[in-house]
């Protein structure tokens, strides 16, 4: 048992000592657990259990496991160190723990709630953990001048000139000036709802270029948070935050971004991104739901869920930033109506998301 476990703990060891000043002492650790699985191999075949002791959450009661779990925060994650436990955690119970159905359908505290308070704890601010950093292979992109010509005859001639406006100019600012008296256009009272197709049309191919790379900065400080979010898009995310619903132009705003994200898909994870990365966004969350019922998918789960999928193919780090908020959001019923199965699945595909090799196992 002692053997198992002084492998077991240098194994978790040699994952944390990457830094230049630590390679002699992680190597002094490899070699040693090298040694014990070559000379002790089949004391760990038949020992192979004691490498998997946790703790378990097996006779807490779902809703009581607050005392639980501050009291292991306080005992096994509570510095900087610890943090990278979580993943081991998490692998674990989706890997290990397959409760039976009678626990299933029991008041026992579920997988889910465990793996959601794993992620909305941890104490790690402002640093990469080796863990969730994530460097996708990307292909070169050929870049292509904006084409509108096939929507332009489709808008009136105000509108058209603020369009060809953008087309005309490569600068961030005065994009993003020229976005907003499109924005004021579009909320006055005698707007042409039926050039709105044609209108997000244009939008969505003179932004493309916005959709492409990555979103969340290398260095994340409240700085480069707000800098990240000004963008001639983001226009029609900062005016709908700042409006009340009972606007008039609100809804006619929202039906404008939900024809957006019909032309870009990618408009969804943008809007949650803005949502959390924005200060002026503080608390707003229930926009999302809004701009979900908006869609032509009408329903917030099935939005959320195509969102946060295209969020993984395009930006798995983004993906990792956005999941504690949006779980802490609907688990603390923020949004409304989102229901205990629906957030179990929402769970669920981020599990798999981040260890497929773990199968459809259920959270």
């Amino acid at each position: 048992m002692l053997i198992a476990m002084s492998v077991y703990t240098y194994l978790r060891l040699i994952v944390d000592h990457g830094a230049p000043n630590l390679l002699p002492l992680r190597q002094k650790e490899v070699d040693f657990c090298i040694s014990m699985l070559r000379e002790k191999v089949c004391f760990f075949l038949s020992t192979s259990d004691s490498l998997l002791c946790v703790p378990t959450c097996a006779q807490v009661r779902f809703g009581q496991q607050k005392r639980y779990q501050d009291w292991f925060q306080r005992q096994y994650l509570s510095t900087a160190e610890s943090q990278s436990l979580r993943c081991d955690l998490i692998r674990y119970i989706c890997g290990v723990v397959h409760p039976s159905n009678e626990v299933l359908s029991s008041d026992i505290l579920p997988r889910w709630a465990i793996i959601g308070w794993l992620l909305t704890t941890c104490t790690v601010r402002g640093r990469k953990k080796r863990e969730f950093r994530f460097h996708p292979i990307k292909e070169a992109v050929v870049e292509e001048p904006a084409d509108i010509t096939p929507w332009l005859d489709q808008l009136d001639d105000t509108m058209k000139e603020k369009v060809q406006q953008i087309q005309k100019t490569s600068d961030t600012e005065t994009q993003c000036e020229v976005m907003q008296e499109i924005v004021d256009l579009i909320m006055e009272d005698d707007f042409d709802t039926e050039q709105m197709s044609a209108l997000a049309s244009c939008l969505a191919e003179l932004f493309k270029d916005h959709f492409r790379g990555e979103v969340l900065p290398e260095e994340i400080t409240e700085e480069s948070l707000e800098e990240s979010v000004c963008k001639p898009v983001c226009l029609i995310f900062r005016n709908l935050v700042t409006m009340q619903e009972d606007n008039s132009g609100f809804s006619v705003l929202l039906d404008m971004l939900a024809e957006l994200y019909q032309k870009q898909p990618k408009i969804g994870y943008h809007l949650l991104y803005y949502l959390k990365a924005s200060k002026a966004a503080n608390g707003k969350m229930m926009l999302y739901e809004s701009f979900a019922q908006a869609t032509a998918l009408g329903d917030l789960h099935t939005c959320l869920m195509m969102d946060m999928k295209a969020c993984q193919e395009d930006d798995v780090r983004l993906l990792c930033y956005l999941t504690p908020s949006i779980y802490s959001e609907v688990n603390s019923e923020t949004v409304r109506g989102y229901r205990t199965s629906s957030l179990t699945s929402f769970l669920n595909m981020v599990v798999k998301m981040w260890f497929p090799q773990f199968g459809p196992q259920k959270v």
